[in-house]
């Protein structure tokens, strides 16, 4: 069975549904046929109830007909009431700042039960109050703009109702815009989440080419494609390839270079609690990134400072831990270091023991066809290119043979190559190529009278390598913390993470970065990806409007039963409110603190990955 997705011109995604071997045109004109099969949405005819004064409209029997279904002719207006009131009751309903969970956990308690839950439920009031207001304000203006103007002016002024307490607070405190209207019609059904279609607005003669199949045998990806245009490969109805040719080196740099810049770019998403990097958990607030819940978080920042500090500090030093064990240190390097020594000295006594005289006359040749190039009208360049050639003679002037001494000549070649050449001479890079050029022939040279050189370079390019790495991680550390505590902060840690993704996607092969393994830079994207949702959820509690103003709420949300006990003047609350104050409010704050620090993952299960 083969399932498509269709979307329509106003975003109304369709499922269709057929046998294998359906096609995207198929799914097309079954949608186009079927929607188009659907009547349209009935509404009252405006000819025949036109009013004229004294006269009933339509025969007798249609009269009595519509009297017998409206009951009466106050009954149109008695369900406009209605409803209005049924919205109320449900704005009454939602108005509350105790979810369900919280109050049942309550009443488990005779504590909760006679004087918790009573203090919140009239720390509600005002709240209930509110939303009943609102919902009945916002149903009333519907039912006066669609019995004017129709369902389109009754939706307009429904959201108008909406926004007009929103667009004149100075702050972002109002919780949101209502949701969208839910989308109309189905013939299959239309595809879930998809976007917002009234009945009527469904333009079905452009249903062209939006369609895509989202069965299981569906490829990973899928593209629509232009009459004219092929196929992209593994899209539906393209004729993919099962062994696709294997990419070139230039290939699969490009394609790991932008998945790593894509990678880079993913930002935290709500749900997410996975520990990225071992031990360190995410909080409430990082894993629901609502503003909400972060301000909640930084009003129990305010009341109990020392919990968000010990834990962030325990964080702070996995992140040194993690990130330590990936760059190694100094010790290691120097250990490894030693070991590359040994095993060059190793190497190179095999190579020479068996060496002959070499000819130097090819490395000649190539740096007279350089100065003779048009690179050679440069004067940096012969200027490089001579002071090799000069070294390829000894004090008499004759072209040296023995390989261990070309070998000095290699070195030399490699201290004009060196950053800190370039760093005293930065005209010297642009002879580096010619350069380059001229050590690639003498590795030739010596290789063909010393028979093992060549393999002494490559080991010491390997052990290089994961020394090269450790240097370059450990010279940036110094770089990623702030303050006398070295916290690692996600804008320094982004800086490095954008800098080793361009140096990976460099064409130089010589760049430290380049020789990261895979698996130690998708580490490193999991400890950036951790400290930015860290940083996700401290940017959500930035709200606009008073701070002051926000804590305030936010605080005495939090601490509705010590306020109310304190300022009611119910004999004895003098009494009973430092009790309730120190006992039963810390109590209950402590405890959200410990479920917002430490909170049960087990309905993010779906996130934890693998």
């Amino acid at each position: 069975m083969a399932r498509f997705e269709v979307t329509g011109p106003d975003g109304t995604r369709y499922q269709v549904e057929g046998p294998d071997g359906t096609t995207e045109q198929d799914a097309i004109a079954q949608a186009q046929k079927q929607i188009a099969a659907q009547p349209p949405p009935s509404g009252p005819d405006l000819a025949a109830t036109a009013d004229v004064p004294g006269q009933a409209q339509g025969t007798p029997a249609e009269i009595s007909g519509r009297v017998a279904q409206t009951g009466s002719a106050w009954q149109p207006a008695i369900n406009t009431v209605g409803r209005v009131g049924q919205a109320a009751a449900e704005g009454w309903r939602g108005g509350t700042m105790q979810t369900p969970e919280a109050r049942a956990e309550n009443e488990k308690t005779l504590l909760g039960h006679f004087l918790i839950n009573p203090l919140v439920e009239a720390g509600n009031l005002p709240f209930r109050a509110m939303g009943a207001v609102g919902a009945g304000a916002g149903q009333a203006a519907y039912e006066g703009g669609a019995a004017i103007g129709g369902p389109a002016l009754g939706r307009d002024l429904f959201m108008l109702n909406q926004l007009a307490p929103a667009l004149m607070m100075p702050g972002s405190m109002h919780p949101g815009l209502p949701e969208a209207p839910k989308p109309g019609p189905r013939f299959i059904g239309e595809y879930p989440g998809g976007g917002v279609a009234l009945p009527g607005t469904t333009s079905l003669d452009r249903l062209t080419g939006a369609v895509r199949r989202v069965d299981d045998a569906a490829p990973a990806r899928s593209v629509p494609s232009a009459p004219g245009v092929a196929p992209e490969r593994g899209s539906v109805g393209a004729a993919a390839s099962v062994n696709p040719p294997p990419m070139t080196p230039a290939e699969a740099l490009a394609s790991r270079s932008t998945g790593e810049q894509q990678r880079l770019m993913t930002t935290p998403q709500p749900g997410d609690a996975r520990e990225y990097v071992p031990g360190v958990k995410p909080t409430k607030a990082e894993i629901e990134l609502a503003p909400s819940v972060s301000r909640e978080s930084k009003g129990l920042r305010q009341e109990f400072r020392e919990g968000f500090t010990d834990k962030e500090k325990a964080d702070n030093e996995l992140y040194h831990d993690f990130y330590d064990t990936r760059a190694g240190t100094p010790t290691i390097v120097e250990r490894m270091d030693r070991e590359r020594a040994a095993q060059a000295e190793k190497d190179l006594a095999e190579t020479w023991r068996n060496k002959r005289d070499a000819d130097a006359s090819p490395l000649l040749d190539v740096a007279n066809q350089i100065k003779a190039s048009p690179d050679g009208r440069r004067p940096v360049v012969r200027n490089a290119i001579d002071s090799v050639v000069k070294e390829l003679y000894d004090a008499n002037g004759n072209l040296l043979t023995d390989p261990e001494q070309l070998y000095g000549v290699r070195k030399h070649l490699g201290d004009l190559l060196s950053k800190e050449a370039a760093r005293d001479n930065p005209m010297a890079v642009r002879a580096t190529a010619n350069l380059k050029q001229l050590q690639r022939t003498l590795d030739g040279v010596i290789e063909e009278a010393a028979p093992g050189f060549g393999q002494y370079l490559r080991n010491f390019s390997e052990a290089s390598k994961p020394i090269d790495v450790m240097e370059r991680l450990q010279k940036a550390k110094a770089g990623l913390t702030n303050g006398a505590d070295r916290v690692i902060t996600f804008g320094k840690f982004d800086r490095l993470m954008k800098d080793l993704v361009a140096e990976r996607a460099d064409p130089d092969m010589t760049l430290p970065a380049k020789h990261i393994p895979d698996e130690v830079m998708g580490e490193l994207f999991d400890m950036h990806h951790s400290l930015a949702r860290s940083a996700s959820d401290q940017e959500l509690a930035k709200t606009r409007g008073s701070d002051t103003s926000q804590m305030l709420g936010e605080l005495g949300r939090q601490g509705i039963a010590q306020g109310i006990a304190a300022i009611v003047p119910i004999p004895g609350a003098s009494l009973a409110a430092p009790f309730v104050t120190r006992q039963f409010g810390g109590m209950l704050t402590k405890r959200r603190l410990e479920k917002h620090l430490n909170p049960d993952v087990t309905p993010y299960k779906n996130s934890l990955g693998p």
